[in-house]
């Protein structure tokens, strides 16, 4: 009993709580037993012992007129019986001990340790003398129920008075815990990569324990193995909707790489792949010109943190830091102005890219550059298209971050139909955009003169409506409507019904002028 005192440096106040858990206590041990009214124990009355004529083994508690409710206790039972040493019943039913030391856990300086081999986190939950003590790496809104376990050496370790639900010194014994327990990974970790025998091995234990390295300070043992798997690169690609439609990471212009199992050493240093990183995420000087030059050149962006002695990382371009100048020369010019975007479009049949004495040109792919979305230069080539500039120039989501899918489609027309009227498209042309597309906008070219004319042709025995979109002034269709009408003599009721309100009200000609 001296042993396990001085061990366990018992508070000697643990019982005081049936005190005021309940009315009425009985603790019976051996072959004697005490029965009072917590009332009368508060108030010091004494207490007279019985005995009870046979022995009993153990030490029984019952509480009568108990102050919680049965599903509070139910629920404080399962808490603290999680790595309670002793098996617990309750309501006669066995309660779950699931974090208890067993022959899994390894002995520490600190305690028994056990990696939970299905979490491949950093929590670790912790107690002291069975009961929980807190947890480590995590807050109360991202403790997990799932995690390592660590129970403290009684000796070495001391809980707070009266309730043992922390630590004593909590920041320094932390730092002592984590210290020993990121010892105990690497040395583990260690002995994995040993067993590796092929690349692909290497890359499959690479991916699966990237994150733990990350979090246990480990990212250097990832340079002794000699590839990164593909999850560790993306491909370089335009503007397009972010996997779930959320643009607020601005991960868009970044898309999984899945055509290789695995990024060799050797193709790095020989340069047969190139790596780089610090792409943009939002609108940023030059930057979406800097990521054009990388996909351009097929180079893959580096998405998994690294030790910065990593040979992959030796070899990294950083694309911010590349120095590009850009020129084109301008077909057409105008200032934009949308609810989500403004500024300067210049349409060019290509631009030219160059950086030290290297040379570029491209045709089909839109930039933004600038460092503001409502201050923006928008380069639009013959065969790039506005989703790819308004894409770079804004996140289009609300203030919560959630996307704002129709906003963006919106803008997109917008600055669509903007173009055409700077093109030099015709005004049918521009209303068949409009026609085709799902959102109608104003476009200032589109004047008196522009009509859809609906014409009947017979195919077999139905007739068929062809829709063909011309250009005429006001004067001339009047006089072409006039002439159908007439030598139809009312056999076509359906072209009727479309040109007789022409005849009648001019004005709807003329309004438009």
């Amino acid at each position: 009993m001296g042993k396990n005192s001085q061990y366990e440096k018992p508070f000697g106040m643990g019982f005081f709580s049936a005190l005021y858990a309940a009315e009425r206590v009985i603790v019976s041990s051996r072959n004697k037993r005490i029965a009072f009214d917590t009332a009368d124990a508060l108030s010091r009355q004494a207490i007279p012992i019985e005995s009870i004529g046979m022995s009993e083994t153990g030490t029984g508690i019952i509480l009568f007129g108990l102050k919680l409710t049965e599903k509070e206790v139910h629920k404080a039972v399962h808490r603290y019986a999680k790595g309670f040493p002793i098996a617990i019943e309750f309501q006669c039913r066995a309660v779950q001990r699931p974090d208890a030391c067993g022959p899994q856990f390894l002995q520490l300086e600190c305690g028994q340790f056990w990696r939970n081999p299905e979490y491949k986190g950093r929590v670790i939950n912790l107690y002291l003398q069975g009961l929980p003590v807190g947890y480590l790496n995590a807050s109360p809104s991202t403790a997990v129920s799932i995690a390592h376990v660590l129970h403290l050496d009684s000796s070495k370790f001391n809980a707070r008075l009266p309730d043992r639900e922390c630590l004593i010194d909590q920041h320094d014994v932390e730092k002592q815990i984590l210290t020993e327990v990121a010892a105990y990974f690497r040395s583990h970790y260690e002995t994995e990569i040993e067993g590796l025998r092929t690349h692909q091995a290497q890359s499959n234990w690479l991916h699966e324990h990237a994150d733990a390295l990350h979090r246990w300070g480990l990212l250097d043992l990832a340079n002794t193995i000699d590839v990164i798997p593909c999850t560790f690169v993306a491909e370089i690609d335009e503007p397009y909707d972010a996997p779930n439609g959320d643009s607020y990471t601005r991960e868009a212009f970044y898309s999984s790489n899945t055509d290789i199992p695995f990024i060799d050493r050797s193709a790095v240093e020989s340069g047969s792949v190139t790596l780089c990183d610090n792409l943009p995420n939002y609108l940023d000087q030059h930057l979406w010109a800097n990521a054009a030059w990388a996909h351009k050149h097929g180079w893959l962006a580096l998405s998994q943190t690294l030790a910065t002695d990593h040979w992959a990382q030796k070899r990294c371009i950083n694309v911010e830091a590349l120095e590009i100048s850009i020129g084109y020369s301008e077909i057409a010019s105008g200032y934009y102005s949308g609810s989500y975007l403004s500024g300067k479009v210049v349409l060019c049949e290509r631009y030219s890219l160059t950086c030290e004495d290297k040379h570029l040109e491209i045709n089909d792919l839109s930039l933004a550059i600038g460092n503001d979305s409502h201050d923006a230069i928008f380069i639009i080539p013959s065969n790039g298209n506005c989703y790819q500039a308004a894409t770079m120039a804004a996140s289009f989501t609300d203030e919560w971050g959630i996307a704002e899918d129709d906003d963006r489609d919106h803008e997109v027309a917008e600055l669509e139909n903007y173009v055409r009227s700077i093109d030099g498209t015709s005004s049918a042309d521009t209303l068949k955009a409009l026609i085709a597309g799902t959102t109608w906008a104003t476009a200032s070219n589109l004047s008196q003169s522009a009509i859809l004319v609906l014409t009947h042709t017979q195919q077999g025995q139905y007739p068929a409506l062809n829709k063909e979109i011309v250009t005429v002034d006001a004067t001339t269709l009047l006089k072409a409507v006039k002439g159908v009408i007439e030598g139809l003599q009312g056999a076509d009721d359906d072209l009727r019904a479309i040109a007789e309100p022409l005849i009648k009200h001019p004005s709807l000609l003329q309004s438009a002028a």
